[in-house]
């Protein structure tokens, strides 16, 4: 279930059990200061014993005191040993942290148990005892959980010597089950198979399991006894217990313990993946029982030794049901292979329904994409659908959780038609888009559960006068029956419908490539056999099974001399255009698809007389023979881009892909495989400055612009590291007052020897190696020095509007300098450019996006109207404003088409809230037409070019 359901009257969720002024009766606490080594309190006994003892020679004999103070200035808490105070009592300490301070648990020990040679021989004798504990339990069948816990059970009474130890397994609602049990005497009341409700062990007390494994209570009826501080005789003193041994315990505990008629406990935590699994509880029923140190030392073994079989037994569930599950979806997807058609498909998987439903214990089950609607055995009716998949999605945006189990349907969401109460329990997993909805269901039953006493009786002793709150008196086995409820989800289930859902997916999404894989393989018996091969590993890459560079480079040294004979012969290097983005966008997987998809495109352009290979991330090779001419490649390289250009769909996402070919010939003379991979790689980059998406075929030309090109990169890396890109400014003023109300900042490089250079001369080189950002990057920190500047010196802050690209968007870091500058960001617009595709659905875009906005800083998108930025784009988005693309703006004096088309954009945003600002506004007829179409600002050369910083701030804050 989803969150606890206190089914008692308990209410101590919120008791503080860790800070309190009291200790257990017959034990001792020393808190001292690590930076004086004085002691600040103690408990009442050991107070008066020593007369407010004020350092530790005060109550430790000589050897003892030094040993404690040379680990305290060590600043490492020492081990548990046994030490002797002044008066001759020997005690057994253990040092813990209490926030700035260090307590000492003493447990008084017998001279016998304290003595070198017979604590040595005790506890080679408790070791002993645990090792016959534990050989007990795991000398059954170690998978036969049952067994194992009885077994267990009893090893820790044999150990401990307790009247009664039960083993205590946590339910998803924190409810308690005694799965196992051993007694001292059939006479002692048994607890097996009761439940106890959530509200006996509160929240609270759970949590100090995490700092504390190992609790006991020496003697219930025994008073506390306080804590007092070593400087003011008598003041009560109170320090953290979470991590002492003999901590506070609350009264309403005590009292649920004497009712239970039990007079001392030991509690072992089992921790299952840091979280509390059960408890190994061990009571007492006739008088004190101390359990020595050294078999105290071994509980913390025992928790471990039980903790780590537990989880054995989990992932051995888990590990089955997934084994189990990947069985069956391997039938499904071998039948799948051959099937033709959606209805083929879904009929294999509804043949399978029994095995999907007995897998999952489960009475009907729904696969749901935006594609596939696969419904087997018994589901709610459609009306009922909608409400649960809203109730699961708010469920699993509040935890972070990719699904929700619940065995209570109808107190997890509460407003369902009449038609859903023959449900009850219902597994619900979705993809982060929510395009994909696995859903389980199970019917109501009658659920009969035992509990140790009514879980929802009132106590007789409330006192109403006080609204103190005890517990139930009675622990007799009472039975619950409840309706309209489902047998809880186990871990089994779970795993299998993790599997299950990620198997079904794939599937689907696989449905039309195992068509061709399938026909592929008829046809490539050999080829497959190949496969199998080492030499096949070695020069194959695995994801796509085309060769990799390894092979690649093999077979083309291989090739050369046949090249010199047959006069020529032809290299086309592929690269994958913007490849980072559609990982970024899509995930990894759909890369993985799309990376699959282009080398099966390349297998069918290459006509079987050509190989492939993958000889980089996103970077393909294709050789073909010198029988092709250079129009035959040509045309090869566009059939290829053409098929590409056809949508990939990937998990239900639409993805569209091209690639950038560079093509070259190698014919006869001394060239080596390097020589030809840079000719086809220079034949690449001029392709991709040409637009990308092309095809490139090499010529001499290009190594000139190559050597440039590597120049121009290089010189852009010095002035990044050197600072000479630096921002320009140029006004946007209010479209009616033509008041100058902010400033585009625009990135010029202040080049050494050139002297300013334009964005054209550098922009689309450093967004090609992928520097784009730190430009970015350094106009914003720039502008936003500047912009402080201004105000430290002139009393006012002007509004910025800063570019943003892509790469930029993309660094966490843009989010961090946000923040940085507090209540400027209201002054401060982001234009995301137009390299940043709105339309795609990109979440991480949109959470960047949101986490932005939280900042303060608006947003502004750009060449809206004429770029890549739809209406759909602005309506995701909600930018505050957004740019009308000068392509629009320069006809609109002389096309009344033209006019039209810029009012209707203008209009848009008045509509949706969104201000218009019109660029590349050039003479005052265009001024006077977006007045009137009540445009909201204008920028453009009619009110300036861009200008540094000092002349903006000459003439800005002159006309101020």
């Amino acid at each position: 279930m989803m969150k606890e359901a206190p089914r008692d009257n308990l209410v101590c969720e919120q008791t503080v059990l860790h800070r309190a002024g009291a200790i257990q009766h017959g034990a001792g606490l020393i808190v001292i200061d690590p930076s004086t080594q004085m002691l600040v309190a103690c408990n009442e006994k050991l107070n008066k014993a020593y007369s407010n003892p004020q350092n530790l020679g005060d109550v430790f004999l000589p050897n003892d005191h030094r040993t404690i103070t040379k680990e305290l200035r060590s600043g490492k808490l020492g081990e548990p040993r046994f030490l002797q105070l002044r008066d001759g009592e020997f005690v057994w300490a253990s040092m813990f942290e209490a926030d700035q301070y260090v307590g000492i648990d003493l447990t008084y020990v017998d001279e016998d148990e304290a003595l070198d040679e017979n604590a040595n021989y005790f506890f080679a004798k408790c070791v002993q005892e645990l090792t016959s504990a534990h050989e007990s339990a795991t000398t059954s069948d170690s998978y036969d959980a049952p067994r194992y816990f009885d077994a267990h059970a009893q090893g820790v009474q044999n150990l401990t010597g307790f009247d009664r130890t039960m083993i205590y397994r946590f339910d998803p609602d924190w409810n308690g089950e005694v799965i196992a049990e051993a007694r001292s005497d059939a006479e002692i009341p048994s607890y097996l198979g009761l439940r106890f409700p959530s509200g006996d062990i509160p929240k609270p007390a759970r949590d100090l399991f995490q700092l504390n494994k190992v609790r006991q209570v020496m003697e219930v009826t025994a008073p506390l006894e306080p804590v007092v501080s070593t400087a003011r005789e008598d003041t009560p003193f109170v320090v953290n217990q979470s991590r002492s041994a003999f901590r506070y315990t609350s009264p309403v505990h005590l009292e649920y313990l004497t009712n239970m008629g039990v007079k001392a406990t030991l509690a072992i935590a089992i921790f299952v993946r840091q979280r509390l699994w059960g408890l190994i509880s061990c009571h007492h029923l006739s008088g004190r029982m101390r359990v020595p140190p050294q078999k105290l030392t071994l509980c913390h073994v025992l928790s471990d030794l039980a903790s780590n079989h537990v989880a054995r037994l989990l992932d051995r569930q888990r590990s089955l049901a997934d084994t189990s599950a990947q069985d069956l979806l391997r039938k499904v997807s071998q039948a799948a292979e051959h099937a033709e058609t959606p209805d083929e498909l879904a009929q294999i998987v509804t043949d399978n329904r029994a095995g999907f439903l007995r897998l999952l214990k489960a009475d009907g089950m729904q696969f749901e994409s935006e594609t596939t609607n696969w419904i087997l055995g018994d589901v709610p009716p459609a009306e009922c659908l909608t409400p649960i998949d809203q109730a699961a999605k708010t469920w699993r945006d509040i935890h972070g959780r990719s699904y929700i189990a619940t065995s209570d349907l109808h107190r997890f969401c509460t407003e369902l038609p009449p038609a859903a109460l023959a449900f009850g329990g219902v597994l619900h997993a979705a993809s982060w888009d929510n395009k994909m909805r696995f859903k389980v269901f199970r019917n109501a039953i009658c659920q009969r559960q035992i509990w140790a006493g009514n879980p929802n009786a009132k106590s007789d002793d409330l006192d109403l006068a006080s609204d103190a709150m005890h517990p139930r008196n009675s622990f007799a086995a009472y039975l619950e029956k409840t309706k309209g409820c489902s047998e809880v989800w186990d871990e089994g289930v779970l795993q299998a419908s993790r599997s299950l859902q990620s198997g079904l997916r794939n599937i689907e999404m696989s449905f039309h490539k195992a068509l061709r894989e399938r026909q592929l393989r008829q046809s490539n018996a050999e080829m497959r056999n190949a496969l199998v091969s080492a030499n096949h590993e070695a020069h194959h890459d695995e994801l796509t099974g085309v060769e990799n560079r390894r092979g690649f480079e093999k077979r083309l040294a291989g090739l050369l001399p046949r090249a010199q004979r047959q006069n020529a012969m032809w290299l086309c290097h592929i690269d994958v255009d913007h490849f980072k983005r559609i990982n970024d966008t899509f995930g990894h997987l759909a890369g993985d698809a799309v990376l699959k998809h282009i080398a099966d495109l390349l297998q069918v352009a290459a006509r079987g007389k050509g190989q492939v290979a993958r000889i980089g991330g996103d970077e393909f090779a294709l050789i073909m023979p010198g029988e092709y001419s250079d129009e035959d490649i040509q045309d090869l390289c566009w059939g290829f881009n053409e098929r590409l250009r056809e949508p990939l769909f990937v998990g239900g996402a639409e993805i569209t892909v091209s690639c950038t070919l560079g093509v070259t010939s190698f014919d006869i003379g001394q060239e080596d495989s390097g020589d030809i991979l840079a000719r086809s790689d220079m034949a690449l980059y001029a392709g991709k400055a040409r637009g990308r998406g092309v095809c490139e075929f090499f010529s001499p030309d290009m190594e000139d612009e190559s050597k440039n090109r590597r120049h121009l990169e290089e010189q852009i890396e010095t002035a990044l590291a050197c600072n000479e890109f630096v921002p320009y400014f140029q006004p946007q003023v209010d479209a009616q007052t033509q008041s100058v109300v902010g400033y585009e900042v625009l990135a010029r490089w202040q080049h050494p020897t050139r002297g300013i250079l334009a964005p054209c001369t550098f922009l689309d080189t450093a967004e090609r190696m992928g520097a784009i950002g730190e430009i970015d990057r350094a106009m914003l920190r720039n502008a936003l020095d500047l912009q402080l500047g201004w105000r430290t010196q002139h009393g006012g802050l002007v509004p910025i509007s800063v570019n943003v690209s892509f790469d930029r968007l993309q660094s966490k870091e843009l989010i961090n300098d946000l923040h940085k500058i507090g209540d400027r960001a209201k002054y401060v617009t982001l234009e995301l450019l137009e390299s940043i595709d709105l339309d795609d659905g990109d979440m991480q875009i949109s959470e960047t996006l949101d986490d932005l906005r939280k900042t303060g800083v608006g947003i502004e998108i750009d060449d809206f109207g004429a770029g890549r930025t739809s209406i759909l784009a602005v309506l995701k988005v909600q930018p505050d404003r957004f740019k009308i693309d000068k392509r629009l703006i320069d006809p609109i004096a002389n096309d009344k088409a033209a006019r039209n088309i810029v009012k209707s954009v203008i209009g848009i945003g008045q509509t949706l809230g969104i201000q218009a600002l019109a660029e590349g506004v050039e003479t005052e007829e265009q001024v006077k037409i977006l007045s009137e179409l009540d445009c909201d600002r204008i920028q453009g050369f009619y009110f300036g070019k861009p200008q540094p910083a000092a002349n903006v701030e000459r003439t800005h804050f002159a006309a101020a």
